[in-house]
C-alpha cells in the first residue's frame, strides 16, 4: 500500500510540473507575441510619421522653389522693358552738333581784317592765308560731328545687339529647355559682369545636365566674383573628384591664386 501511494504522489508530481510548465511555455509564446506586434506597430507609426515630415518639407522646398523661379522671371521681364525704353530713346533722341563759337568768331575776325587790307592797298600782295573758308571748315565740322555719330551708333548697336542676344536666347531656352542654350546665357552674362545672372544660369544647365564642365566652372567662377571664394573652391573640388577634368583643376588653382 505504502509503494502505491509513493506512486501515486510521484504521478501527482509529474502531472503538475508538466502542466505548469506548459502554462509558462504558452504565457512566454503569448508575451513575445504581443511584444513583437506592438514594437513592430510603433515602428511602423514612426516611420510613418518620418516619412510624412520629408513629404512636408519637400512640398515646401517645391513652393519656395517655384515662388522664386516666378520672382525672377517677374525681374527678368522688367529689365528687358527698361532696356528696350533705353534703347528707344538713344535712336529717338536727336543728336545736336557742338559748335565752338570762340573759333568762329577768330576765324570771322581774321577774315575781316585780311579784307582790309586787301582793299586799302592794291600793290601790296596778299599773303597767302593760313586760315581755312568757311566751307572748309564746314566740311571738316561735318566729318567731325559724323565719326562721333558713327561711334555713338556703333556703341549703341554693341549694346543692343548683345541685349538681342540674350532675350532671344531665353525664348530659346524657354521653348527648348536645352542645358547648351542656358550655358551660352551663362557664358553671355559672365562677359557682361553680370555674376549673379550667369550664376543662376549656368546653375540652371546643371540642374538639366550635371556633366558639362563648362557649366560648373562658369558657376564656379560667378560665385569667385561675388566674393564667395571658398564657395567657389568647395564646389569645383567636389566635381572634380567626380570628372577628373584638367580645365577644372587649373581653374581651382586660379581662384586660389586670385586670378582670374
Amino acid at each position: 500500500m505504502d509503494k502505491i501511494r509513493k506512486l501515486e504522489q510521484r504521478w501527482k508530481r509529474y502531472k503538475t510540473v508538466k502542466t505548469v510548465s506548459f502554462l509558462l511555455f504558452i504565457s512566454i509564446f503569448y508575451l513575445f507575441t504581443v511584444g513583437g506586434y506592438y514594437t513592430f506597430l510603433k515602428w511602423d507609426s514612426i516611420n510613418t510619421f518620418f516619412s510624412k515630415k520629408v513629404i512636408l518639407k519637400e512640398k515646401n522646398i517645391s513652393k519656395e522653389n517655384i515662388i522664386k523661379d516666378k520672382i525672377i522671371e517677374k525681374e527678368i521681364i522688367k529689365k528687358e522693358e527698361s532696356n528696350k525704353t533705353a534703347v528707344t530713346e538713344l535712336y529717338f533722341n536727336p543728336i545736336i552738333p557742338i559748335i565752338d563759337m570762340e573759333k568762329e568768331k577768330s576765324t570771322t575776325s581774321h577774315r575781316a581784317i585780311f579784307r582790309k587790307e586787301k582793299s586799302s592797298s592794291n600793290r601790296l600782295k596778299a599773303k597767302p592765308s593760313t586760315y581755312l573758308t568757311a566751307q572748309e571748315l564746314s566740311k571738316i565740322k561735318v566729318s567731325n560731328h559724323k565719326e562721333r555719330d558713327t561711334t555713338r551708333l556703333k556703341r549703341i548697336h554693341i549694346g543692343s545687339s548683345s541685349k538681342n542676344y540674350i532675350e532671344t536666347m531665353k525664348k530659346k531656352f524657354f521653348k527648348s529647355k536645352k542645358p547648351r542654350d542656358a550655358l551660352l546665357l551663362a557664358k553671355a552674362f559672365y562677359r557682361e559682369k553680370k555674376y549673379k545672372e550667369s550664376n543662376k544660369w549656368a546653375l540652371e544647365a546643371n540642374k538639366l545636365n550635371s556633366n558639362l564642365d563648362e557649366s560648373w566652372i562658369i558657376f564656379a567662377q560667378s560665385k569667385a566674383k561675388m566674393g564667395k571664394k571658398n564657395e567657389a573652391i568647395k564646389i569645383l573640388a567636389m566635381y572634380y573628384r567626380k570628372s577628373k577634368s584638367p580645365e577644372v583643376r587649373a581653374v581651382i588653382e586660379k581662384i586660389k591664386m586670385e586670378k582670374l
